[in-house]
This record gives structure tokens, C-alpha cells and sequence, in this order.
């Protein structure tokens, strides 16, 4: 008994201050929308039911033109750009100024998603992950050969009122595409009540913050996935897999624990459950020393 009372004691203290965060129930916290690929038609598993569009993508078929490719976390979904494949999240964020309440993302919100970009699919025209339905302040994509860019580039998030869509207008930029890889894109908004800021991280790592934006001027009643603002080109040419919206702008901690999270095993809803706390873990020490002190006393 002596001895596994110190176990407890030991084993609890050194567990409460080393146990990892991942898994934490605050990535539950405003979870708006959750997108797996699992079933056989792309569906909403957050538990909000929110309305998916789909033309033409599948989410049981991980063959692309270039063979196989499993998704992150078992399927993924299949967007064929040659098909004209895309989704629509019925998920708005911002307001009209006519409007009597904002979308329901309002103005602080987090989207993320895993992507993969066939091989040799990055063309001069742009092709896009995701989008806002009537306006680009939401957006990601791989663009290739404009005026002012060496070769190919991912970009996302240019300054509104620019008419020019070269890299000098984009929150963040860089002339490698990872073709063939998995990658992971996040985007946070946050308002102070006139300003958004955003920041973009890819694989849970920021890499471009901008506060160019007005809460004036952020609003879509929908968020396009695999094409552009008014779904009629620019189709992405790949997979995409464990798409997800928050209502509110995660933090840096939270963004690094969903990177290792979804890269290990994938973020399910009932991934997320709780795991027992540090509190929890702490407590389990103290209460084991506690025991074995009373013993000694006794």
C-alpha cells in the first residue's frame, strides 16, 4: 500500500505538470462547422447541421488522374478540376449594412483545412481552396504567373478596393506550392470593433498577419470550397480533408495543438472529448500524498 501510494503521488504530480494539451476541450469551444469526407456525400458533422452544397465531389473515392491518395484522416474529399467540382459551407461571416444582425461567423472566426494540390496542376490561371461567396477577404489559393510573381505562389487575403491581384496585394505569399504534399492552411479574424485583423498559419506556424480590413467592408451569407466567389472557375485540382469553422479566432496555442491533432490522427468531433486535465492529474498527487502523510501520522 506504501508503495502505491508514492506511485500516486509521483505519478499524478509529474503527469499534471507534463501532460500535453492535445485533445483539450476548448477546440470544441464555437466549433461552427466540421467537414470529415467520411460518409458518402460531404455533410456537416459538428453537430450544427449546416447546410453543404455539393457539385460533383466525393468523399468515399480517393482516386485522383494520379492514383490513390489517402486523406489525412481515413477518406478525403476528390475535387476534379477538369469536372468543375465544388462545395458551398451555408455559413456567412460579416453584415450588410441593411442587415438587422450579422452572418452568424460575425467578425471574429477561424477556418482551417487540410489540402493537396496534384502534381504539376498549378497553371497560370488561380485555383482556390476556399473562398467567400461574394467577396475575397476569406481566401486561399495557388496562383501562378502573374505580372509581378516568379512562377507559381500561394497567396490569400488581398487588400479591398485593389483591382490587381499580384502578390504585392496578398496578405502573405510564397513561390513554393508543395505539389503532391499534404498541407494544413488556417485562417483567424478578430475584430476590435472597427478593424479585423487576420493572421494565416500554415501548418501551424503564422506566416501573414494584415488589419487592412473594416468590419464594413467583411461580409459573405456563404464560403465556397474548391472555387472562387461566384463558383463559375478557378477550380481546385486535388483533395481536401477535415475542414473546419469556428466562431471565434482560436489562439496560437490552440492552432498548434490542431495541427498535431489532426496531423496524427485526424480531427474528428468525438476526437475532441476531454482528456483528464492537469488539474485533474495534480489533484490525483496531491490527494495520494495527502494519504501517504496521514499514514505516517496513523
Amino acid at each position: 500500500m506504501k508503495n502505491l501510494l508514492s506511485l500516486l503521488c509521483a505519478t499524478g504530480m509529474l503527469a499534471g505538470l507534463v501532460q500535453p494539451a492535445l485533445g483539450s476541450v476548448s477546440l470544441l469551444d464555437g466549433l461552427s462547422f466540421y467537414l470529415d469526407f467520411e460518409g458518402s456525400a460531404p455533410v456537416d458533422t459538428s453537430g450544427k447541421n449546416v447546410v453543404v452544397t455539393n457539385s460533383g465531389v466525393t468523399s468515399n473515392t480517393l482516386t485522383g488522374h494520379y492514383g490513390a491518395i489517402a486523406g489525412v484522416a481515413g477518406n478525403a474529399g476528390y475535387f476534379n478540376r477538369s469536372e468543375k467540382d465544388w462545395l458551398q459551407i451555408g455559413l456567412g461571416y460579416g453584415k450588410l449594412a441593411a442587415d438587422p444582425a450579422p452572418q452568424p461567423l460575425a467578425y471574429s472566426f477561424t477556418i482551417s483545412a487540410w489540402y493537396y494540390l496534384q502534381p504539376e496542376s498549378a497553371p497560370t490561371d488561380r485555383l482556390f481552396l476556399y473562398e467567400g461567396d461574394v467577396d475575397y477577404d476569406l481566401s486561399f489559393g495557388i496562383r501562378g504567373d502573374l505580372a509581378s510573381s516568379n512562377g507559381s505562389y500561394v497567396g490569400t487575403a488581398y487588400t479591398p478596393g485593389k483591382t490587381n491581384y499580384d502578390v504585392s496585394n496578398a496578405a502573405y505569399y510564397d513561390t513554393t506550392t508543395n505539389e503532391g504534399a499534404w498541407q494544413q492552411v488556417l485562417e483567424t479574424f478578430s475584430s476590435d470593433g472597427t478593424t479585423i485583423t487576420k493572421k494565416l498559419y500554415l501548418n501551424g506556424e503564422l506566416v501573414g498577419t494584415t488589419s487592412t480590413m473594416t468590419e464594413s467592408s467583411l461580409y459573405s451569407p456563404a464560403i465556397n470550397l474548391g472555387t472562387y466567389r461566384d463558383n463559375s472557375g478557378r477550380y481546385w485540382d486535388g483533395f481536401m480533408d477535415e475542414v473546419g469553422l469556428w466562431n471565434r479566432a482560436l489562439t496560437d496555442v490552440e492552432i498548434s495543438d490542431l495541427y498535431d491533432l489532426t496531423y496524427i490522427d485526424g480531427l474528428s468531433v468525438t476526437s475532441l472529448a476531454p482528456e483528464p486535465s492537469r488539474a485533474v492529474l495534480l489533484l490525483l498527487g496531491i490527494v495520494g500524498l495527502h494519504l501517504r502523510r496521514s499514514r505516517r501520522r496513523a
